[in-house]
């Protein structure tokens, strides 16, 4: 694979791992507001 091309796919790959990094922090947020409510 030709440098230019890793470049931008770690840069990509890097994009990804965020977002992923993103909906874990976002389910888990939703995962506790259910438990609050069912506690209520």
């Amino acid at each position: 694979m030709d440098p230019a091309a890793l470049a931008e796919f770690e840069r990509l790959k890097a994009a990804a791992d965020n977002s992923i990094a993103e909906l874990d922090r976002r389910l888990e947020a939703l995962k506790q507001g259910d438990s609050k409510k069912q506690q209520h």
